[in-house]
Parts: structure tokens; sequence; C-alpha cells
């Protein structure tokens, strides 16, 4: 590296270079610019400033993401330590006996399976919000799989229809259908593949059957996860502090995103507001 005094020698020598070429110049009454000319001259004096700049800017953008990742790492250690603490002092194969690290790892590897078992099915369904309860289980249940029955035929889609007809698309109420509660229980549709949920999510968003479009409060999303869901909920608590101060139904939530209607409607009655919806996490 370059002292602080040949640096400084550097600058003046090319502040000097430049006056004194402009001084010549300014002497020619006609006078063309040889640039070739200029940057030999140049060169030796400006390539080691720009060396020493460039070197002084990694130096410090590399220092600060260097101490950046120290402090990531400290982090890390640090809860590594407090949970393997915890699970040390918490978790136990029985009584008195610390659980061994065989042990520790089949308990972890089945709570990580059950989580991604969790997760497929859930890519494999769909959950329509809004469709009323009938006055009784069986009926709800007959209505419910009618009216996606009609969704599948009308999607014109062999492989669905193929799998509506063979039994393997099945619908439920989620939680359990229960008359008394006086909230409207989510409607899920279960798929017996991604794909396939995905194409027939895809037709009924943008091609909606008769007895769907009946309902215009209806609609239709993926099955979240957890987060999904906490996330969920607090868009649909805001989109309804807005439709109060608006006195109207003109925000809705879609694919975790507060959207605006584009023809406002009446607000339904406050038990049955899309914002208060029973959508547990469980399946």
């Amino acid at each position: 590296m370059h002292s602080n005094a040949t640096i400084q020698q550097r600058h003046l020598q090319v502040r000097l270079l430049l006056i004194t070429f402009a001084t010549t110049m300014s002497k020619k009454a006609n006078f063309s610019l040889d640039v070739k000319a200029l940057a030999i001259e140049l060169a030796p004096l400006l390539i080691p400033l720009l060396t020493q700049h460039i070197a002084d800017s990694l130096k410090s953008l590399f220092s600060e993401q260097h101490e950046q990742l120290l402090s990531k790492m400290d982090q890390l250690i640090a809860a590594t330590t407090s949970l393997s603490q915890a699970i040390s002092t918490t978790v136990s194969a029985g009584p008195g006996s610390p659980m061994t690290s065989s042990a520790l790892y089949s308990t972890v590897a089945r709570v990580i399976h059950t989580d991604a078992a969790a997760l497929v099915d859930k890519a494999k369904r769909c959950v329509f919000i809004g469709v009323p309860h009938e006055t009784s289980k069986e009926a709800t249940a007959k209505t419910d799989f009618s009216m996606v029955a009609e969704a599948v035929h009308a999607s014109n889609n062999p492989d669905l229809i193929n799998a509506l007809d063979s039994g393997m698309i099945s619908t439920h109420r989620h939680p359990n259908y229960d008359v008394s509660s006086g909230r409207t229980r989510p409607l899920k549709v279960a798929f017996p593949s991604q794909r396939l949920r995905d194409e027939f999510l895809s037709f009924v968003r943008f091609n909606k059957p008769s007895k769907i479009k009946a309902l215009p409060h209806c609609y239709v999303r993926r099955d979240y996860c957890e987060n999904e869901l906490l996330e969920d909920r607090k868009l649909r608590q805001q989109a309804g502090t807005l439709n109060a101060q608006a006195k109207m139904l003109k925000y809705v939530v879609r694919d975790l995103r507060i959207v605006t209607l584009k023809t406002p409607r009446e607000l339904l009655p406050r038990k049955i507001l899309p914002t208060e919806f029973s959508d547990v996490i469980a399946s």
C-alpha cells in the first residue's frame, strides 16, 4: 500500500500536469487534442491513485461485512446452545433418563416428517370460504359435493372429471359441521394431486359455474399452512376495519393481499362477514 505522503504527491503531480497541458494548449491558436499522448502522460500517475482507492473501498466493504457475519454467527451459536440446553433438560427418554442423541434424532425426524406430510396434503387441497350451510350435516355435504361436481364438469378437463368419477375428489367442512355454532365453516376440497388442484383453482377463479356464481361472497383459495393463516387473519381484520369505515364491502383479501372490489357491495350481517369466517389451522 502507498503512504499518505505518496498519494498526496501523486495528486499534486496530476494537477501540475493538467495545468501545464491546459496552459500549453491555450497559447496555440489552432490545436488538436492528442488524447493518446495525454493518456500516456497521465496513466503512470492515475493508475496508482485508482488502485489505492479501489483497495481502500474493498477493505472497508469486506471489513463491514466480516463484522456482520461474525455477529450473525454469534447469534446462531447462542441460539443453538440455548436450544441444546433446553432439549437436554426438558426432553427425556424415560423417568430421570436424558434422551440419547439417536432418540432425539428420531423424535425430530418424526416431527419433520409429520410436518412435511401435512404440507403435501395441503398442497392437494383448496378451500371455499363463504359457502353457507344447509339445515343438516348430510344436506350440507350433499350440496357441497354437488357444487364441486358442477365446477369439475364445467371445466371440461378430462383428468378432473375422471378423478371425480373415480371417487378421488372429496369434500368436507372444517372444522366439522356444527349447526349450533352460527358460523360458516370453510369447505375443503381434496384432489389426488397438486396439479389437478391447481387446474381446478384456475378454472373456478375465472369461470364460476352457476352454483358458485350464486354466492357473491364466496371465494376459493389454496389450503394455507399455519403462518399463511396467521397472515390471512391479520389482513382480513384490516380489511374488516376498512369496510366498516367505508360502510360497504369494498375491500377483500385474496391470496394474502387486500384488494379493492370493482363494484363494492352491501355489507353482510356481522355474524357472517368474510372477515369472521372460521378457518382453523388443523386439517
